[in-house]
């Protein structure tokens, strides 16, 4: 498993309802780490960095190196949540290179922000943007109104 090191891009970029923390700002508890940890909320708890949970990731693919966090939606969608200070951070040759690989293995990424600017899907090849688009907002919907 990889560590998070110096990297706190989620405390910035996810919404923490348990704390009233609006997307992209800053957490109150967040400095150099979190100073909460043990006792952080759900919503913190159950977030799962697709780098932390990796067990080779290149560090150059790290959220605070990148300006994205990426997350696993489900085995065959991922989502990489786009810094909006960094709008074009998608385009960067490694994130290209890292997402092209992911489509090669099956898997289909999501490249957002909270602005929905940019929003693009790379499609890996056995789906359809419509199949992704719907088991996508299936998940969130789900997710909204607290069911599993």
């Amino acid at each position: 498993m990889m560590k998070c090191g110096d990297c706190t891009l989620c405390c910035t970029l996810l919404p923490i309802k348990e704390l009233d923390k609006a997307e992209t700002t800053s957490c109150i508890y967040c400095n150099k780490g979190c100073s909460i940890y043990k006792d952080r909320p759900a919503s913190c708890a159950e977030f799962e960095c697709l780098y932390n949970s990796s067990k080779d990731m290149d560090i150059k693919l790290r959220p605070d190196n990148t300006h994205i966090i990426f997350e696993k939606v489900t085995k065959d969608i991922y989502l990489g949540l786009i810094d909006p200070r960094y709008k074009d951070a998608w385009k960067v040759k490694g994130i290209q290179d890292y997402v092209n690989e992911l489509n090669l293995k099956g898997i289909s990424v999501i490249l957002s922000s909270f602005s929905q600017e940019p929003k693009r899907m790379k499609i890996a090849k056995n789906h359809t943007q419509e199949w992704v688009h719907k088991t996508a907002i299936r998940l969130l919907k789900k997710e909204l109104n607290g069911s599993s």
